[in-house]
């Protein structure tokens, strides 16, 4: 019987997705000339260029994660392994900003994650993992 989740394989691709959005998202704000220093506004068109990276990138990592014959692709699967993501890209984030945290420095912190498009971001990339798992269903 096929399972609608596998933890590790979930987590493990998460942990690469992580790894290979967050290349592109220096790329990014490199070349539309982000001051990392002072990175506090973002503009909206780093947000939004990272919002389509994620989303593209999340299409193939999502069709790697059902690669695996002991998963049966379905919407609600694909939403599990989406889900998963974020919640490895929190852990990660939360790694990364902690010493900025402890330090006292908040304030770009809390900007970046105030920013709405970084929660659209959020939901399209657990929706796009979705829409892989749904078109699995139709096969």
């Amino acid at each position: 019987m096929k399972s609608l989740y596998l933890v590790k394989r979930a987590i493990g691709l998460g942990v690469l997705t992580y790894v290979f959005s967050f290349i592109p998202g220096v790329i990014i704000s490199l070349l539309v000339g982000v001051d990392f220093e002072s990175a506090q506004d973002l503009p909206d068109r780093v947000y939004l260029w990272g919002m389509l990276v994620s989303a593209v990138l999340m299409v193939f990592m999502t069709l790697w994660y059902f690669a695996n014959k002991q998963l049966k692709q379905t919407a609600r699967s694909g939403f599990y392994f989406g889900f998963t993501a974020i919640g490895v890209g929190f852990v990660f984030d939360t790694l990364m900003f902690l010493p900025m945290i402890l330090s006292g420095g908040t304030d770009p912190v809390l900007i970046y994650y105030a920013n709405e498009l970084f929660w659209l971001t959020v939901v399209v990339v657990i929706l796009v993992a979705t829409f892989v798992g749904w078109l699995g269903e139709r096969k």
